[in-house]
């Protein structure tokens, strides 16, 4: 564990030659209170066997040879990085995924069909998309793609970039942004769902005329399903959705098959079902699996890495349960506080995290206790995956390209924590760092 009462050297995030690769860090929030340092990480030591592998191939994380990312050292800058994972890596093309972002938010804010959707407040959906320009979307959610995965080239960043805003607005039936597990908050009430900061993003549609949001949502899903052609009449945003489609298809012709997995999992996550009250941990847990789009980060990572594998086999079904446990709790406890400003203000009428769950299933009271203990199950996921680790191993019956996989889920895993220690979503401008 990061010991935080020493100062900050983010010069040492990176290798010397690196930092000018590096993406400014400008948010430091340790979601982890105090109280909970009874709980002791064991190092996760990767076996020996397995680190062998590894090494067989340079492209791999434990060497700094990647072609499209840098290493980073956390641990060295002293970030409060509260996990035993420690493949962390950021992508080269920081800045141009920043601009595909940026550039699909502003062909929402421009287009004609968006300003015409009015929202209960009078506003309209362009001017959300304007307001989110306004603020940083590198420090609010662009980051995502970047640490989760960082080996994609240039041109598979930015496509993956967009992916994350298109997520954002299609989740209508939560009215929340969940790719890469945002707070998991429900935005019932129209006119506080409107009033929501560009620092919790409210999602288009709900709030709009239902005739007219659902002609254009169920247009721009035909577009990423390909059964709308291209047209001279298309506007700048339907271009682009094109565009965004075919790109993720042409991406499977030059290697790899996630780019189309990529687009079924984006669709198939909006028509995702809400969420009920929770009994016991499990329950929430598996819930949240499918909740968390697991199955759209595990196709953006196979799309990052331009690889065949079958992420549904029994071979490593397992595996990616326990990093899918580990991504969803480790987010929940960042979170927490965040989604419980919320819902106290009446931004929010529902709170669904696993801290909150805690609180009512083992009826705590104490945050601090009921944090330890989803810090607990965090540990226990982060023990599990290195079990199961070792029993790959152990059966020897994943090929390279499977282990290739693997090692991409475990930086995808870290990178998620990663992020939620360096963005302003979760701490607030509290987090700022000096300058």
């Amino acid at each position: 564990m990061i010991d935080v009462t020493k100062e900050l050297q983010i010069n040492k995030l990176a290798a010397a030659g690196d930092l000018d690769l590096l993406c400014p860090i400008r948010y430091v929030y340790d979601y982890l209170p105090p109280g909970t340092t009874f709980l002791k990480l064991h190092p996760m030591v990767l076996p020996r066997s397995f680190i062998n592998t590894m090494k067989e191939d340079p492209t791999l994380s434990q060497d700094n040879t990647k072609v499209h990312s840098i290493a980073l050292y956390p641990e060295e800058a002293n970030l409060p990085l509260h996990t035993e994972l420690k493949l962390f890596r950021q992508s080269k093309h920081w800045k141009a995924s920043e601009e595909a972002t940026k550039e699909l938010l502003q062909l929402f804010a421009r287009d004609q069909s968006c300003k015409d959707i009015m929202l209960s407040d009078g506003q309209s959906m362009a001017t959300l998309a304007e307001q989110q320009l306004n603020s940083s979307v590198l420090d609010s959610y662009s980051r995502f793609s970047i640490y989760m995965a960082p080996e994609a080239d240039e041109k598979r960043s930015k496509l993956l970039a967009q992916s994350v805003v298109l997520i954002f607005i299609f989740d209508g039936e939560r009215n929340r942004f969940v790719f890469f597990d945002f707070p998991i908050v429900i935005l019932k009430k129209p006119d506080v769902a409107a009033r929501v900061s560009a620092d919790y993003l409210p999602d288009m549609w709900e709030n709009a005329s239902s005739t007219m949001s659902n002609h254009i949502r169920d247009d721009f899903v035909a577009r990423l399903e390909g059964r709308v052609s291209r047209s001279i009449a298309d506007t700048p945003l339907q271009k682009r959705m094109y565009e965004i489609q075919q790109g993720f298809l042409a991406g499977d012709e030059e290697a790899g098959n996630g780019g189309a997995e990529v687009l079924q999992n984006l669709i198939e996550f909006c028509k995702h079902q809400p969420p009920k009250d929770f009994t016991n941990v499990p329950e929430y847990l598996n819930y949240r699996f499918e909740d968390a789009a697991n199955g759209f980060t595990w196709a953006s990572t196979k799309f990052s890495i331009q690889s065949n594998v079958d992420a549904n086999s029994p071979k490593l079904c397992r595996f990616l349960r326990h990093l899918g446990d580990q991504i969803s709790i480790a987010n929940d406890i960042a979170s927490y506080s965040k989604e419980k400003q919320q819902y106290e203000s009446g931004k929010a009428t529902h709170m669904i995290n696993i801290v909150d769950v805690i609180m009512r299933v083992k009826l705590l009271r104490d945050e601090v206790a009921a944090k330890g203990v989803a810090y607990a199950f965090q540990l226990e996921a982060e023990n599990d995956i290195l079990s199961e680790l070792k029993n790959m191993k152990e059966r020897d019956d994943l090929d390279l390209e499977e282990w290739k996989f693997v090692d991409a889920c475990l930086v995808a895993a870290a990178g998620n924590l990663f992020t939620s220690v360096v963005i302003s979503r979760y701490g607030g401008e509290k987090a700022r760092i000096a300058e």
